[in-house]
């Protein structure tokens, strides 16, 4: 009987440009639930939220991102990002903080 082997394929060296992961920098601070499961909390370069602060802001506003428009919680506008790779962002004078999938 013969035997049918394997596609001889080439190995994946690289990922295109235009189809790798967007790299987003900045402080992860841990986990929030969005509407489809975890999502990294992550504050940009440049503010000066503490983690213990951006999570509880993310905690409350986890239930609302689904309604995918802006939302006040806690004294932050959060709503949907302009970011590529970052879904949601929440913002307060010059600190923000964004909800990217985990």
């Amino acid at each position: 009987m013969p035997v049918v082997g394997e596609p001889n394929l080439p190995a994946a060296t690289s990922v295109p440009a235009d189809k790798a992961e967007p790299t987003v920098s900045g402080e992860k601070c841990g986990q929030t639930r969005g509407p489809d499961g975890a999502l990294q909390v992550v504050i940009f370069p440049g503010s000066h939220v503490s983690c213990p602060d951006a999570l509880t802001v993310a905690h409350a506003f986890g239930p609302l991102m689904a309604q995918g428009t802006e939302q006040q919680v806690q004294g932050w506008d959060c709503g949907p990002s302009q970011i590529v790779g970052v879904l949601a962002k929440c913002a307060k004078g010059s600190d923000t903080f964004g909800f990217l999938a985990d």
